[in-house]
């Protein structure tokens, strides 16, 4: 093959498709024998082909950019391009990293959500690369419930520690599930939602439950409060759940008087927690600083303020960190 002028690529290809059908047969693979890998050895050393690719430097770069309104057939087309030519080019990504080929529709291409948008940088999740073709990744953290978590994710797009809780240096990455209206009847339906996209968390935090207050007998949703959360430490083996406290509110939607529905609230707070610390092997994050005295803390009868969201967040960064560095698992203690 050699004395045909084929190139080493080429002839590792056609022994890979002999020794696959040779073994295929049971036959015996002469392909591997010393002799024969020595050749191919010495096939490529004298068939060495240079690289006569061009590295992209930030000039090529700038030309690239200024040609695309020229070549593009629309103004989303060009912004789309320009995009993927400056994300690539200063993230050092490869190009297999963040596209996609009718050829690979099972490797995973950067999504918008491997995306999280920082008031001063990006942070770019890659699901699958060169390095790490299994896709294991970093370990991540889930912090999933009603519209408190989804106007808590608002507020880190725009403010400090950021979307990821500046656990950057704990290896982990954080990833938001806010639904608004979130109870325990639909709960798990988010979490299968977010199985199917990524892999399981190290981290669990569940912040669900007030909104179910009211609806059944209070017996009866601890009991099925700690059903959902059994079965979903049977199924996340591995993961950490956190029970986050539900907050108190001025209105609750099942509940008539505000002081019982208060009541109810601690009785399934202390239930839950008791439940996922000691049956569980879970942690617990309390928030003592939030109280419906400090109506400044609130935006209305149900959602945090600005400050109120600082300091919702702040204590869920302070516990993660405590529980990502230590074996404390209430916070705070």
């Amino acid at each position: 093959m050699a004395s045909k002028g084929l190139s080493y690529s080429t002839v590792k290809c056609y022994l890979a498709g002999i020794s696959f059908n040779l073994k295929l047969n049971n036959f015996t693979d002469p392909c591997q024998f010393f002799i024969v890998q020595k050749m191919l050895l010495g096939l490529k050393r004298t068939k060495n082909v240079k690289d006569v690719r061009s590295p992209i430097t930030l000039p090529l770069l700038n030309q690239l950019l200024n040609a695309l309104p020229h070549v593009c057939h629309n103004y989303y087309e060009y912004i789309l391009f320009a995009v993927a030519y400056c994300l690539a080019f200063f993230a050092l990504l490869r190009v297999g990293e963040i596209t996609l080929t009718n050829a690979q529709t099972s490797y995973d291409p950067l999504r918008l959500e491997n995306i999280v948008l920082e008031p001063s940088h990006l942070i770019i999740n890659i699901i699958r690369s060169k390095t790490d073709q299994a896709g294991k990744g970093k370990d991540s953290i889930w912090i999933v419930g009603s519209s408190i978590v989804a106007r808590a994710k608002s507020y880190c797009q725009m403010n400090s520690p950021g979307l990821n809780l500046s656990l950057e240096c704990k290896g982990v990455t954080v990833i938001w599930r806010g639904v608004g209206g979130m109870k325990l009847a639909n709960f798990e339906d988010n979490i299968r939602k977010l199985l199917a996209e990524f892999d399981p968390p190290k981290i669990i935090v569940i912040h669900c439950g007030g909104n179910s207050i009211g609806e059944l007998p209070l017996k009866q949703l601890q009991i099925s409060m700690k059903f959902v959360l059994g079965r979903l430490h049977r199924q996340l083996n591995g993961t950490l759940l956190v029970w986050s406290y539900i907050l108190p509110r001025f209105y609750w939607r099942s509940m008539l008087s505000s002081s019982a529905a208060d009541v109810a609230r601690n009785r399934v707070n202390s239930s839950i927690s008791a439940f996922v610390r000691n049956q569980l092997d879970g942690a617990v994050i309390r928030y003592p600083d939030i109280k419906t005295s400090q109506g400044k803390l609130f935006c209305d009868s149900v959602h945090l303020s600005n400050l109120g969201n600082s300091i919702f967040v702040a204590s869920l960064q302070a516990a993660l960190n405590k529980f990502l560095s230590s074996s404390e698992r209430v916070y705070p203690f």
